[in-house]
């Protein structure tokens, strides 16, 4: 066969009917309109990724602020048990089933501690008051 009049080859099978060589009109978009629709989905794919960023910070933000309120209700059971725990009359009876005899210190065993200033005008005042005595 000779170059010139072998037959032209044929495509696929979607084009077995069509000779190479004739026109087929198809749908085309413009650039500018592709670029819209690539943005929109660009922006839709990011409304969602932050959308579910969003909703796992709220989940953990309730579980967080549920463990809170769990922590302080048990913080109010403990000052509650040792607040009761801290009477007189407990701390008395404790001191019998441990075998401990003890007693409230006397009036002349107490220590009085006082306190100074450590900054401020006065802070050398003290400091004098001791020396001096």
């Amino acid at each position: 066969m000779n170059k010139s009049k072998r037959r032209p080859r044929r495509r696929g099978y979607a084009n077995r009917n069509r000779a190479w060589n004739t026109r087929q009109y198809t749908f085309a978009l413009t650039i500018k309109a592709t670029g819209v629709i690539v943005m929109a989905a660009i922006i839709g794919v990011s409304w969602l990724v932050v959308r579910h960023a969003k909703d796992s910070l709220y989940d953990e933000i309730k579980a967080e602020e549920s463990r809170y309120s769990a922590l302080t209700e048990e913080l109010n059971r403990e000052t509650v048990k040792w607040n009761n725990a801290k009477t007189p009359a407990r701390i008395t009876a404790a001191l019998a089933r441990h075998g401990i005899r003890m007693d409230l210190p006397r009036r002349a065993q107490y220590v009085a501690v006082r306190t100074f200033r450590t900054s401020g005008p006065m802070a050398s005042a003290p400091s004098a008051l001791a020396a001096n005595r």
